[in-house]
C-alpha cells in the first residue's frame, strides 16, 4: 500500500494544532492555578481580617459592659430614691391633712 502525501500532510497539520492547543491550555491552566491560589489567600487575609475585628469588638464590648452596668445601676438608685422622697412626701402631706382635720 503505498502512502498518501496529502493525506499525510493533514494528519502533520492536525496534530500540530492539537499540540499548540495543548500547549496553550497548559499555559492557561498553570496561570489559573496562580490566580486561583492568590485569591484564595486574599480571601482568608480578609476573613481573617474580620475575624480580628469582631473580636476586637467584643473585647471592647465586654470591657465597657461593667463601667455601662454601674452607671445604670446608680441612675436606677437615683430614681429609686427620689421615688422614694416622693412618696415620703406624698405620705407627710397625707399626715398633715389628717392630723388638720
Amino acid at each position: 500500500m503505498r502512502r498518501k502525501p496529502e493525506l499525510q500532510r493533514k494528519v502533520l497539520e492536525r496534530n500540530r494544532k492539537q499540540k499548540a492547543r495543548a500547549r496553550a491550555l497548559k499555559l492557561k491552566a498553570r496561570w489559573h492555578r496562580a490566580v486561583t491560589r492568590e485569591r484564595a489567600s486574599q480571601k482568608m487575609k480578609r476573613s481573617r481580617a474580620k475575624v480580628n475585628r469582631q473580636v476586637a469588638l467584643s473585647r471592647r464590648r465586654a470591657r465597657s459592659a461593667a463601667a455601662r452596668q454601674r452607671g445604670l445601676r446608680d441612675e436606677a438608685q437615683a430614681r429609686a430614691r427620689q421615688a422614694q422622697g416622693r412618696a415620703q412626701h406624698a405620705r407627710d402631706r397625707q399626715r398633715a391633712r389628717r392630723n388638720a382635720i
